[in-house]
Order: structure tokens, then C-alpha cells, then sequence
């Protein structure tokens, strides 16, 4: 008997691959993963060693603004435990404690800033406000903020906030959102973090961030150790080229296909994009290092994360505690922190040892805890080659012109990092929209299809 269902090839099994080969196994489609590592997940990753779980990737969400996220994690029969409210901003030796639930009230309290600053960051608030409600700050579809993605986020704070506001509020934002200072960073990734996340209340999955994407390859068929070398597009189907498991060169053809991998990836396996893709290769990614450190005993501060200034730490940027974040993250009366690189410390330290690197980060670790000396158990490093595409000023130019450039009617349809800004809950809209618009056109065979729009966070 002959098969009628449609097929598609996934390149990619992180969450937006993972998701789209989810999404059309729904609709009636036979779906095949292909993922180059030995894992699947992409950045979503859980170690889980010696008593504890460490989210070395994505580690946390947002309750209310991560609703794609969050109605998948309820489809799956996943439960998000909120996290306690408070993070933390280190200065002049002491972490200034405030409140994701209530940011007005406490950042009018906190010592962090001066006074002449905190009344200097209304312009800040009018700015935000003003491109929140102009539409301008929509994660999924982030090229829409190209009006204001004119400067850095240090050039926009010189030219009309101050100094200080830069170095321990716009900096220690921009180190958590990419892990870059804010001399790097553009000022729409700063405006969008403002206006789409700092109000509310973060969450982790229970079991580790990386339950999610369990889930889901408990669910599709997903083929490890297998890099794709090629992806050609024809008219009656598309031709992949892979090497299987044990590196025997394999091919086949399907009727569609979703490429879920970073861009420099995809650029060099798929000739017809290539001059699509070649400028968002052009602007590169942050390269990461994450450390986890598990200690005999928590640290003091009940903070969910930390966010450190370039000014007080050049190579750490961001602490997650994670044992505050969720207690399964850690033995009963253990700690547990991640630690984030930022990324020129990262690239420069990159191909030292765990031992250097460890250490280095201790170093860190001690100065702001100085309660957790002589209490590490348990350490674990992991480095990101292409950590998070990088968001410099105009980088929604080429992402703007790449989603022009491609035919919704296409066999060869994207969902991946580069295409808007990074996170869990936008590579599961970007997958989501993957797999309607490929199956619209299976639905509507020659007839070329209006882009599927999910706005929105």
C-alpha cells in the first residue's frame, strides 16, 4: 500500500527543530530529525552528576510573557515551578538585592543607583514605553524594531541617560540578555528585555531545563551523530544528504524540510540561501562559557541571578543560583550557581583548560560569596561555539532582508536563532510557524502562501 502522508527532514534538533518536527507529526506528516551532536537540545542542555541538575544553556523562563512556551510545556504534560522574585546587580563589593515583581518600588529604594539617576532612567521608561506600544518590540518577529536599532546600548545611555545608569543597569542587562557588554549590543536587544521581561516572575521546569526537550524527542524521531552536508531543493521534493551514526555517507528525499541549525550551518548545506544567509553569517555569534559550581552549602543571598558590570568583573557576566531558582537543582542544604562568561572573556579563554577556567571563575565566585570558600564539591564546564546570535546596532537589517528574501511557498522553510531574537519561547513560535506555513502549502499545493504570522512573545 502506498504511503500518502507528507514528509519533511529536520535539520537541527534543538527546540525550534524539534518543535517544528512536533508541530507536523501532528498534522498528519511522517518526520525525521537530523542532529549533528550526540545530544539533542541545542542550548537547552541539564547536566544531572553527583546530586545535581545544572541548566549549562537556557535556564530559566517567563511565567506570563513566554506564553508559547508555556502552553507547550502543558501540552506535554511539563509543570513550571515559579521562582522566587529577586535578583541581584553586584557594586563596589555587595549584591544590591531587588524585585522582579515589583521593579518601581524596588528600584526607588535600592541604593544601586543615585538619586539624579533614578530620576534620569523616566527617559528611559518614556523610550521603552513609547517603542513597546509603537509595535516595535515583538521578539518572534524582532526585525520590526529596526526604527530605534540605531545605536548601542552605551551610545543611547552617553547621549541621554548618564553614565552611571549604563554601567549598573543598561551593561548588567545587556551581559544577561547577550552576554556582551553594552558597548556591543544594540539598544533595541536593551529596549525589548525592558519592555517584554523585566515585569513579572521567571520559572524553571521541574526535573531541568532540558525535560522539554526530552519530551519532545520521546515523541519524534530524532537520528543522532548525523550532520547533514547538503539540502537541495527541486520540484517534486528535496534531497538531503547526510552522513548516518557511523559515518557512512546516506541520502534521501522528502517532501519538504525545515532548517532548525545555526546559520553558518545552514549556509554552507543549503546553496539556494546562501546569499540570503551570508550576511547574518557576516554578523556572527557570541561565543560562550558556562561553569557550574556546586558548594556544600547555599549561598546567603536569596537571589535568582545575579547580574555583574563589565566595570566590577570583566570576564563574568551573569550568576544564576540555580539551587534559589528551583530546589531540585541541588542536594537538600547544597548550592548550585551557573555562571556566565561574557563573550570576548569567553573567546579569549576558550581553548584553556576546565582547571584555569574553574578557577578563574572561582576567583569571581569568592569575591561576591565569600561565605562558599572551602565549600566547592562539584564543578562542570561547557563552552558554546555559536552561544547566541549576536544583536549589534542594524543587525535587523540583514535579518529583515532574509525573511523578504524567502518564499512562503517553498519546500525549504526556517526556524532558527538568527531569524529574531534568541530565546526558548521564540524558537518554539519560530518552529510552530515552520510547520504551518509547510503545511498551508502542502494544504494549498502551488499556490504561494501569505507569511503565517504568531506575533507577539
Amino acid at each position: 500500500m502506498t504511503n500518502t502522508r507528507p514528509s519533511a527532514a529536520i535539520v537541527g534538533g534543538g527546540l525550534s527543530g524539534l518543535t517544528s518536527a512536533y508541530r507536523l507529526q501532528e498534522k498528519g506528516w511522517d518526520v525525521r530529525v537530523f542532529e549533528a551532536a550526540s545530544i539533542a537540545g541545542g542550548r537547552v542542555n541539564t547536566v544531572a552528576e553527583s546530586g545535581y541538575l545544572c541548566d549549562t544553556g537556557a535556564t530559566v523562563v517567563h511565567l506570563t510573557y513566554y506564553r508559547w512556551y508555556m502552553d507547550l510545556a502543558a501540552e506535554l504534560g511539563l509543570h513550571v515551578s515559579p521562582s522566587p522574585p529577586y535578583f541581584g546587580v553586584y557594586r563596589d563589593g555587595r549584591v544590591r538585592l531587588l524585585r522582579m515583581d515589583r521593579p518601581l518600588r524596588s528600584g526607588l529604594s535600592t541604593d544601586l543607583i543615585s538619586l539624579g539617576s533614578k530620576i534620569r532612567t523616566l527617559r528611559l521608561a518614556w523610550d521603552v514605553g513609547r517603542a513597546k506600544f509603537g509595535g516595535l518590540l515583538d521578539s518572534v518577529d524582532f526585525h520590526k524594531g529596526a526604527p530605534i536599532d540605531t545605536e548601542t546600548c552605551r551610545e543611547y545611555a552617553h547621549r541621554a541617560l548618564t553614565d552611571e545608569i549604563d554601567a549598573y543597569l543598561l551593561d548588567p542587562i545587556c551581559r544577561v540578555m547577550q552576554i556582551a557588554d553594552s558597548d556591543k549590543v544594540g539598544k533595541l536587544t536593551l529596549f525589548s528585555a525592558m519592555g517584554n521581561v523585566v515585569n513579572g516572575q521567571f520559572g524553571s521546569l521541574d526535573g531541568g531545563q532540558q525535560c522539554m526537550v526530552q519530551a519532545l524527542c520521546d515523541r519524534v524521531p530524532v537520528d543522532l551523530n548525523t550532520p547533514v552536508q547538503s539540502v537541495s531543493e527541486g520540484a517534486t521534493g528535496v534531497e538531503v544528504v547526510y552522513s548516518d551514526a557511523a559515518g557512512n555517507p546516506c541520502s534521501g528525499t522528502f517532501d519538504a524540510c525545515v532548517l532548525a541549525c545555526p546559520a553558518p550551518v545552514a549556509r554552507d548545506i543549503c546553496e539556494e540561501h546562501r546569499d540570503l544567509l551570508t550576511p547574518l553569517c557576516d554578523i556572527g555569534y557570541t561565543r560562550g562559557l558556562g561553569v557550574s559550581i556546586g558548594t556544600t552549602r547555599p549561598p546567603d543571598s536569596p537571589a535568582v541571578f545575579v547580574q555583574v558590570p563589565s566595570c566590577e568583573d570583566p570576564a563574568v557576566a551573569m550568576i544564576f543560583i540555580d539551587s534559589n531558582k528551583s530546589p531540585d537543582r541541588a542536594p537538600s542544604g547544597h548550592g548550585l550557581l551557573g555562571v556566565g562568561w561574557e563573550t570576548d572573556a569567553a573567546a579569549a579563554w576558550f581553548d584553556r583548560s576546565d582547571e584555569e577556567i574553574v578557577e578563574r571563575t572561582l576567583t569571581s565566585i569568592f569575591r561576591m560569596f565569600p561565605e562558599l570558600r572551602g565549600t566547592v564539591d562539584y564543578t562542570h564546564v561547557r563552552r558554546w561555539e555559536h552561544c547566541l546570535p549576536f544583536l549589534p546596532p542594524g543587525a535587523t537589517g540583514p535579518r529583515a532582508a532574509f525573511q523578504a528574501g524567502l518564499r512562503r511557498e517553498s519546500r525549504v522553510q526556517f526556524a532558527a536563532d538568527y531569524m529574531s531574537e534568541p530565546g526558548q519561547n521564540t524558537a518554539i513560535a519560530l518552529g510552530t510557524r515552520a510547520a504551518a506555513t509547510l503545511d498551508a502549502g502542502r494544504r494549498r499545493a502551488g499556490v504561494p502562501q501569505a507569511a503565517t504570522s504568531l506575533g507577539g512573545g
